[in-house]
């Protein structure tokens, strides 16, 4: 999976599957190198505005499972992550995203993917626009926070004709 790629033929389910090779190949990369790595799936990705709720809590939400916080804490609670690599495709008005949050120092690097629903997504991407950041959060099902990260770069999370 490139950092970008034109927009894919198939379905849904075939492109989901793809990114979700293309993360544990990422991953597996990392790990040759000595990386330690946790890749994480979400259940659901929000695009979520700042009109959603509070202003400082808008970016792209993942709803990750419950067995897997545990692990994404792990690395959280150690690494200081502040480099990030998006990687995106997009098939119609879903786009599917792998974030790579790495911090080089600890040699640490969570993965994560979601697929964003761009049909209520522009809300979400004028603001990071105007703002100059976007954020990506990790939360429960039941809503219980787990982890948030600021990025400076929110075309890097947009489809390329945004």
């Amino acid at each position: 999976m490139s950092d970008s790629e034109p927009e894919l033929e198939g379905d849904d389910a075939t492109v989901w599957e793809r990114a979700l090779a293309d993360m544990r190949e990422l991953a597996a990369e990392r790990e040759a190198d000595g990386w330690e790595t946790v890749t994480v799936q979400a259940g659901e990705t929000t695009p979520e505005p700042p009109s959603a709720g509070a202003s400082d809590r808008f970016g792209v939400v993942y709803t990750i499972p419950n067995n897997t916080a545990a692990e994404v804490q792990s690395v959280t609670d150690v690494a200081s992550i502040e480099d990030y690599t998006v990687y995106r495709r997009q098939l119609g008005s879903t786009l599917f995203l792998v974030t790579e949050l790495a911090d080089s120092e600890s040699e640490m690097a969570l993965f994560v993917a979601g697929a964003v629903d761009l049909d209520v997504a522009d809300e979400l991407f004028a603001a990071a626009t105007e703002r100059g950041e976007i954020y990506t959060h990790l939360q429960l099902l039941d809503w219980t926070h787990i982890a948030s990260f600021c990025h400076d770069d929110p075309a890097a999370f947009m489809p390329e004709d945004a």
